[in-house]
């Protein structure tokens, strides 16, 4: 795919380039470019790809927006499945219509899962086309703990350098439980959720490479759960 060729000539750029790419107002990421002996990340919202394809690419060569948007539609597609699978499908379109997206590039060596039983496997693509979709922890909460996202890892090893695009997902309002979703079987789990607070809060966590649980945030989060 074109996009790995467009990521590896990202990641060549100068480092001093790299710090330069700017980002907008709203985007829900703790640092847009970091780099350490053995990982190096940037992190980008739509509006700052295409500031920066447009910089790289006058052209009009735009890889990371063609393969953004593929992820999205990936996206939309999986939450709306599983939104008619619960029945709650009418709430589709406010959700999908509050969604910021940010792509990370990552050089990084392969994705581990952990089984129900504790067990690391390694993701394994097909081919380099594929595409894995992780539910996130709001997600869990949105749907009152039907949906669980699975624990995963990145291993690091050897001297080969591959790539990873992913596509996150943040919403610009609160995530409410459905009433569809709360029953005798299922009481309410959780109160509505600011997911742009929760990402801070994560993110501040990942720095001290401590694991917060959303059930923590609530806990803390008087503003939220009070």
């Amino acid at each position: 795919m074109a996009v790995y060729s467009a990521i590896q000539d990202l990641f060549n750029l100068p480092t001093e380039i790299k710090q330069l790419i700017q980002a907008t107002s709203e985007q829900p990421v703790r640092e847009i470019f970091s780099q350490n002996p053995n990982r190096e990340r940037i992190n980008m919202d739509l509006e700052a790809i295409r500031n920066l394809t447009n910089l790289l690419w006058p052209a009009g060569n735009d890889p990371f927006g063609e393969i953004s948007k593929i992820m999205m539609n990936l996206f939309q597609t999986v939450v709306k499945m599983v939104f008619q699978n619960y029945g709650v499908d009418k709430y589709y379109d406010s959700l999908v219509g509050s969604t910021r997206y940010v792509t990370t590039c990552k050089d990084v060596n392969g994705l581990e899962i952990q089984t129900k039983d504790g067990q690391w496997i390694l993701h394994k693509p097909p081919s380099h086309s594929s595409f894995i979709y992780s539910a996130s922890y709001a997600f869990k909460a949105l749907s009152n703990g039907r949906i669980h996202p699975c624990c995963h890892r990145v291993t690091i090893s050897g001297n080969n350098t591959r790539f990873s695009l992913g596509l996150f997902m943040f919403h610009k309002v609160l995530l409410q439980v459905p009433d569809e979703l709360i029953d005798e079987e299922h009481p309410l789990r959780y109160k509505p959720l600011n997911h742009l607070e929760y990402r801070k809060s994560v993110t501040g966590h990942a720095a001290k490479r401590t694991h917060y649980a959303i059930e923590a945030h609530f806990f803390n989060c008087k503003s939220i759960c009070s």
